[in-house]
């Protein structure tokens, strides 16, 4: 082999390293959108028809898992927030061992609870193991084994900044993810707050109280 050729085929290697990488940490990114969105279809994309999850709560085939935490699990919460980070992935041919830390928030509406009260916040950071196989040219998860390392439970006051209805995230195909490239047709009118006048005027009147 040429030295010419030698550097291409390094090259080669190089190129499906990185390209591998940006696909598995897509997937991941894609799962936290689908368990947040409460969109089963985006979750189901990420695993093979095979896959298995670990979860704990609920360990078993990965297809079926994903429709059901969407739709028996997730909308007991008000809302849901994963965020992803620290992957560190390590090929094996057309497999990868994936580790990534997950910060998970859920917010509780406490049931009959007055809707100015403070809702409760469960943190949990958490770790997802993963075994990523390509098929195909297509890297999903195979096994995924969840651990978790912290929790922590507090409440937190409403949010006292009036938000208007369209600015609020959705768990439904309406919210403005979905909207793609016609994102701008969504565009509101000019307008201007101070932001911070609310937490002035909030903390003013319990410093009076």
């Amino acid at each position: 082999m040429s030295d010419t050729e030698t550097r291409l085929a390094a090259l080669e290697r190089d190129l499906d390293d990185l390209r591998s990488r940006e696909a598995i940490r897509d997937v991941l990114h894609r799962y936290c959108r689908g368990v947040d969105r409460l969109d089963a279809e985006v979750l189901k994309a990420c695993y093979h028809d095979d896959a298995y999850d670990t979860h704990w709560f609920a360990n078993g085939p990965a297809q079926p898992f994903a429709e059901w935490v969407v739709a028996e699990v997730l909308p007991h919460a008000h809302t849901t927030v994963h965020s992803l980070t620290n992957e560190i992935i390590e090929f094996a041919g057309d497999r990868a061992f994936v580790e990534s830390h997950v910060h998970v928030l859920h917010e509780m509406a406490v049931p009959g609870q007055n809707p100015d009260k403070p809702y409760l916040h469960q943190l949990v950071e958490c770790r997802y193991i993963d075994i990523f196989e390509r098929r195909e040219g297509i890297w999903k998860i195979l096994y995924r084994h969840s651990l978790v390392d912290n929790t922590v439970e507090f409440e937190v006051p409403v949010y006292p900044v009036p938000l208007p209805e369209p600015a609020m995230g959705k768990r439904t195909k309406d919210d403005a993810v979905y909207a793609g490239f016609d994102l701008e047709k969504l565009r509101p009118e000019d307008i201007r707050m101070n932001f911070f006048a609310p937490f002035v005027e909030r903390n003013s009147a319990e410093a009076q109280s």
